[in-house]
């Protein structure tokens, strides 16, 4: 902020920039934001005398396996290299004063320590690979992400999922061969786009990531007692009504729903079949409907790229008419408009794939009206 550039000048500050970003609301309701972290670096560099990047979070996730402990890394890595005027005792007492996973965030400090010291040891060396061939980030491994996404469908659900995902991504890019580089750039975005489309995050999945046993873990890592856990829930099937916001209203629940969370869980395979306790409500309705459009989609790119010779515009086309479900993210009120903002702009995606001035055959599914083929949207 300019209010925080004040206070800083390249004579006296020296600044530790943890690199991790953090989606905001805006990022969330609009789902396009530019978070512009190259030019705020810029920036704080122009007001520093120095400036040292890390990664903080995503090394506390993975060393610590919380990034609450960001805070306590960045700060052992600014004082390894002299800019904290305390004491490591006094460093270590007001540790233990704040009484709050004193454990954890002692080995934070130390960590964070250790990487000014040794940036290039094993430890954050593998992280730095991490990132490097993260397939979840990268369009040059397209295989990599690929499996990994395949992987998640199992656990997202089962097997015969994954062997859909992987079959459809395996037609769009052999439609695509004649396509050059643009082959790969299009088998990624499909890649990741539409496993977000299959694995959206339901009543079934927020179950199994509450109760696979690394959210139990890492209560226990941050709190010594382990903690007392409630959730704040709005679940379809009870009539609480809305909020001030107009939203669903959620109740809290005790420790007692993690019980359940494990049970629902090995329901999962209900998802999507006519004993699925959630087939009947908005949200799934809604998301067998974008399931069954976004694979719709994909049938049209694949039609146009058999042909084969596609002009570059329309190749672009295909690609933007792809990765255009990305917009279509957030949970109940907020993904509903989403959704329906993602339908507006279909028209003028399929105009331009097709090469034509409109688009009066765009293939939409409403499973309130089409229950057989949006059964097979979740099948």
């Amino acid at each position: 902020s300019e209010t925080a550039l004040t206070r800083i000048s390249p004579e006296h500050t020296f600044a530790v920039v943890n690199t991790h970003l953090q989606p905001t609301s805006d990022f969330v309701l609009r789902g396009q934001t530019d978070f512009g972290d190259a030019a705020l670096l810029d920036r704080i560099q122009r007001h520093t005398g120095s400036l040292r990047e890390v990664d903080a979070t995503g090394l506390a996730e993975r060393l610590l396996g919380d990034a609450v402990g960001a805070n306590l890394f960045s700060l052992g890595y600014a004082w390894q290299l002299g800019h904290v005027p305390v004491s490591l005792e006094g460093i270590h007492a007001a540790i233990e004063l704040n009484g709050v996973a004193v454990a954890m965030n002692r080995r934070a400090f130390a960590w964070g320590r250790r990487a000014a010291a040794e940036p290039k040891h094993e430890a954050f060396a593998r992280r730095i690979a991490t990132v490097t061939v993260d397939p979840r980030r990268e369009d040059d491994d397209v295989d990599a992400l690929i499996a990994h996404r395949a992987d998640e469908l199992v656990a997202y659900q089962d097997e015969r999922l994954a062997a859909r995902y992987r079959d459809r991504v395996a037609a769009v890019a052999e439609a695509a061969l004649a396509a050059g580089d643009a082959k790969r750039r299009l088998e990624g975005i499909v890649a990741r786009q539409y496993a977000r489309a299959l694995m959206v995050k339901d009543e079934f999945e927020v179950a199994r990531l509450y109760s696979d046993g690394r959210f139990a873990e890492r209560l226990a890592r941050t709190f010594e007692d382990g903690g007392r856990a409630s959730v704040h829930l709005a679940p379809p099937v009870l009539p609480l009504g809305t909020d001030a916001r107009g939203r669903p209203r959620k109740i809290a629940f005790g420790p007692w729903m993690f019980r359940a969370f494990g049970l629902l869980a090995k329901l999962r395979g209900l998802r999507g079949t006519w004993l699925d306790p959630f087939r009947g409500t908005e949200d799934r309705q809604r998301e067998l409907a974008l399931v069954a459009t976004y694979e719709s989609l994909l049938e049209r790119i694949i039609a146009v790229l058999r042909v084969g010779d596609v002009e570059p515009e329309r190749l672009d086309a295909a690609i933007r008419l792809a990765a255009s479900v990305e917009q279509v993210r957030g949970f109940g009120p907020v993904r509903a408009e989403r959704d329906a903002a993602w339908r507006e702009t279909l028209p003028g995606l399929i105009a331009a794939l097709d090469g034509t001035a409109s688009a009066g055959s765009v293939e939409t599914f409403d499973p309130a009206t089409d229950p057989a083929r949006s059964g097979q949207a979740a099948a």
